[in-house]
């Protein structure tokens, strides 16, 4: 990724997330179907851009009936606060605040009150 990169307004969800079995079946089925282009990210994952204005994502290798979730991840402007903000809601985090590989930027992720796992993004 460049600095140039453009980011979305905060709160605008920016990024999916989803486990599959057999990486290559997956780019074959998802590249055909909704012309996503894939590029290696990491041992066991594939990056994908959706067309513009999509948001891009990641598949990982996983058996998808065992980890039937998707992820999305939201842009933040403040990891730290929004997660502050979310635990005051009832939200609670789940691991730490994660650096992405290649300067890309920073992760996290909470668990809302109902149950949903939540990636937040944020480029610093």
């Amino acid at each position: 990724m460049t600095d140039s990169a453009p980011l979305n307004p905060q709160g605008t969800i920016c990024h999916v997330y989803f486990s599959v079995p057999n990486l290559d079946k997956a780019k074959a089925f998802y590249g055909e179907l909704f012309g996503w282009e894939f590029h290696p990210f990491g041992e066991g994952r594939l990056f994908f851009d959706a067309p513009e204005p999509g948001p891009s994502g990641s598949i990982g290798l996983g058996i998808a009936d065992q980890n039937p979730r998707t992820v999305f991840f939201v842009n933040v402007d403040d990891i730290a606060k929004t997660v502050e903000k979310a635990e005051s809601l009832g939200g609670k985090l789940v691991g730490r605040k994660r650096e992405i590989p290649d300067g890309i930027g920073y992760y996290a992720l909470l668990r809302a009150p109902e149950g949903n796992m939540i990636g937040l993004y944020s480029p610093a």
